[in-house]
């Protein structure tokens, strides 16, 4: 029931988090909680190898964040639904594949500065750039998809506003609009983890030694460590078609003890509370389309 486009999108992007996350801890404790590495050159080749996988990870994830705004915009404004499949394989290869290039780039030229007081390349290095360009783009152009939608989902909840309210009274109209706007606004800050585009606010970092500056590493800790909780949270554990398909197999297996279960029997249809729901008509019927 639930493998569907959006579904496997966000199964890719958790197993994104979930290495990415877990290479960083490795980093921390196996290098820069380890005071004898660069004792032994045998040390420097495999914590080399360790920064570049936690960086190629890293650079995986926002380029899975990419995807899952892609896919929504694309969704959502197109509503593309035939070749979803080609879809999918396109963000496969990006999502997984794209990172390699600004990686290999990274890699080749920091490999041919061969500076010899960088131990496993601790330092920060110009080459840098090559991983910071990409990320870049994946987050303006999420932040470009994001207003894109929330102004096509103002526009179509302010249509059907207007068409199911024809004869309401002036102030039935008032409460739609607040509605309305409440709903967009919802649906907005659930984005805003799942693309994320709160790290639009880490590049701005102040003076070192300013007042700021604890602020600033506090919030910037807060918001990298718990993205990964709050989009599972928001789009696995606490969504209503997750626990719906649950409910309905629990039922099967010990409320009506059969522990039967047929796999036509359940529906994909969006439920989920924590997504909305935007439904248009036209000629061809109508086109369910998910946030």
């Amino acid at each position: 029931c639930l493998e569907c486009t959006r579904v496997r999108i966000h199964k890719h992007l958790f197993v994104s988090f979930i290495i990415n996350n877990t290479l960083w801890l490795v980093w921390y404790r196996a290098v820069i909680n380890n005071p004898e590495i660069g004792s032994e050159p045998s040390n420097e080749i495999w914590c080399g190898t360790l920064h570049v996988l936690v960086q190629y990870f890293l650079v995986a994830n926002y380029f899975w964040m990419f995807c899952e705004g892609l896919y929504l915009h694309t969704l959502l404004v197109f509503a593309f639904t035939r070749a979803e499949s080609k879809l999918l394989k396109g963000f496969y290869i990006f999502g997984w594949l794209g990172p390699v290039v600004p990686i290999a780039l990274y890699t080749g030229f920091r490999i041919s500065m061969n500076a010899p007081d960088d131990v496993c390349w601790l330092n920060e290095s110009q080459w840098r750039i090559f991983l910071i360009v990409p990320v870049f783009v994946c987050l303006a152009l999420s932040l470009a998809f994001l207003i894109n939608i929330l102004r096509v989902l103002l526009t179509k909840l302010h249509d059907n506003r207007r068409s199911l309210a024809v004869y309401a009274r002036r102030e039935s109209n008032s409460s739609d609009s607040q509605s309305a706007l409440r709903k967009a606004a919802r649906a907005t800050l659930i984005l805003i983890p799942l693309l994320g585009l709160h790290y639009f606010l880490t590049p701005f970092k102040p003076e070192p030694g300013s007042d700021g500056e604890m602020v600033y590493e506090c919030i910037a800790a807060v918001s990298s460590s718990l993205q990964g909780l709050c989009v599972s949270l928001l789009f696995c554990f606490c969504n209503g078609e997750v626990l719906s398909v649950l409910r309905r197999r629990f039922c099967r297996q010990y409320c009506q003890g059969d522990g039967s279960y047929t796999r036509g029997d359940y529906s994909c249809a969006p439920t989920s509370m924590s997504t909305m729901v935007i439904r248009r008509q036209s000629e061809l019927g109508k086109a369910e389309v998910q946030l």
